[in-house]
Parts: C-alpha cells; sequence; structure tokens
C-alpha cells in the first residue's frame, strides 16, 4: 500500500478513538459485569464487539495495519442493516430497540470516509499473495 498522508493518519486514528471511547463506555461495563450471566450469543456478540475495540488501541500506534479491523465493523453493520434493520423498517416492525441499533450503526460512516479504498482495492484485489 502506498504512504498514506498524515491528515488520513490522523482520520484512521480519529476513527480508532472512537471505538476505544464508544466500546469502552457502551460494551466494556456490560461485559464484565454481567458477561458470565448473558445468554450465549449475546455474550459471544458483546465479547466480539469488545474485541475490536481492545484491537482499536493498537490502531493508535499503526493505523494502517489495523485497517481490517476498521473493515470488519463497516461489513457487520452494514449486513445487519441489509438484512435485518431493512426487511424489519419494509415490514413496519422497527421497534424502538432496532431503532436505537440503526442510529448506532450510522456512527460507521466517518469510517467509510476515512479509509482509503483506492489503496485498499490496490493492496488486496491487484496482487492477491501466492497460494503455496
Amino acid at each position: 500500500m502506498p504512504p498514506l498522508s498524515l491528515a488520513r493518519l490522523y482520520a484512521l486514528r480519529a476513527c480508532f478513538v472512537l471505538f476505544i471511547v464508544g466500546i469502552g463506555l457502551e460494551f466494556w461495563p456490560v461485559l464484565v459485569r454481567e458477561g458470565a450471566w448473558l445468554p450465549v450469543m449475546d455474550g459471544a456478540a458483546l465479547a466480539m464487539l469488545s474485541a475490536l475495540g481492545l484491537l482499536s488501541i493498537i490502531g493508535l500506534i499503526s493505523p494502517v495495519a489495523m485497517i481490517p479491523v476498521l473493515l470488519v465493523d463497516i461489513v457487520w453493520k452494514a449486513l445487519w442493516m441489509v438484512f435485518v434493520a431493512v426487511p424489519r423498517w419494509q415490514a413496519g416492525e422497527m421497534g424502538e430497540a432496532h431503532m436505537s441499533a440503526f442510529y448506532a450503526c450510522l456512527v460507521v460512516l466517518p469510517v467509510v470516509l476515512a479509509l482509503p479504498w483506492r489503496s485498499l482495492a490496490a493492496a488486496y484485489f491487484t496482487r492477491p499473495e501466492r497460494w503455496r
């Protein structure tokens, strides 16, 4: 991947700060206090999101190396919107919890804008690694 501008690096670091603060305030306290007593999939989702926050600390130091963490966040939120939020909205069944989750997913928009998409496309799709 070609070197990124200093402004782009700071934008990526800002995204990681957003993750660290948001996940640290929202999910870590619940995981620590209630994780052992949550239903299995709720606990697993909480642990996965907390792991993204923890890995984001490394993103402050090495933002380019940790771009896959940002991509995971974009992909899971896009999948949730397409396969959960949109069908519920179309059916007129967007309850308060789903609307809250929908608005929380919109936090990913600055991340979408901060990523160096051309560089990522060049790095991931134009030079595939060898299989053997």
